[in-house]
């Protein structure tokens, strides 16, 4: 057991790990892409085999396709669920007035400023806080 300890052993099997990666990683993401959809459906898949009609049963194919069928029409169904939300954003998000709302913004900050200032605005809060509370 101490020679899986030492690093002259791990090391080739690293370098040969990353060397697989990296020549090979345009087929690693259709691998994991698979594994993905095979970890979805596994579920689903063994639902469908354990379904008995008296003594007739899914073949474990028919159990397969029908997974894949049904996890195809859940991700369809998302994205066309999704896609016109977004393109509404969007839309809204490019008839928005920026300058509009910088303006919009800045008036109530200088019309603030000129109302405190020309009343007693102040004054009327200092006397409020110096005023005693009756117990």
């Amino acid at each position: 057991m101490a020679w899986l300890k030492k690093w002259y052993v791990w090391l080739p099997f690293l370098i040969l790990i990353f060397a697989l990666v990296y020549f090979f990683s345009d087929i690693l993401i259709y691998i994991l892409l698979a594994l993905i959809i095979s970890l979805m459906g596994n579920p689903l898949v063994r639902f469908l085999d354990s379904l008995r009609f008296r003594k007739l049963r899914i073949p474990h194919s028919i159990s397969a396709l029908i997974s894949l069928v049904t996890i195809l029409f859940v991700l369809v169904s998302l994205i066309l669920l999704i896609i016109p939300v977004i393109i509404d954003q969007a839309e809204y998000l490019s008839n928005v007035d920026i300058n509009g709302i910088l303006a919009s913004m800045q008036n109530p900050s200088t019309n603030s400023r000129k109302i405190f200032a020309n009343t007693d605005f102040w004054q009327q809060m200092a006397a409020l806080k110096h005023r005693s509370i009756p117990t």
